[in-house]
Order: structure tokens, then sequence, then C-alpha cells
């Protein structure tokens, strides 16, 4: 469920400004919902 997405890195290996954005929504919504610990584990 709070897998980071594959393949967003373009041919210089910089990051996606889309990528960030949906990442860092998809830690925030999680957050709000509680699982803080869930996410603290997949950052780890």
């Amino acid at each position: 469920m709070y897998e980071i997405a594959r393949g967003s890195l373009d041919a210089d290996n910089s990051i996606e400004p889309s990528a960030l954005r949906d990442a860092s929504l998809r830690m925030a919504l999680a957050l709000d919902a509680g699982h803080g610990e869930q996410v603290w584990r997949a950052a780890t």
C-alpha cells in the first residue's frame, strides 16, 4: 500500500516533480489516517 513507485527516474537520473508530489501526498494521507508506525517502518 505504501510502496514507492519504481521507474520515477528519467534518463538523467533526476526525480520527476510529480513523483515527489505523489509520494508526499500518499505519506500525508497515511499519517492522517493513523498509520504513522507503518510509514516509519516502510521508510527505514
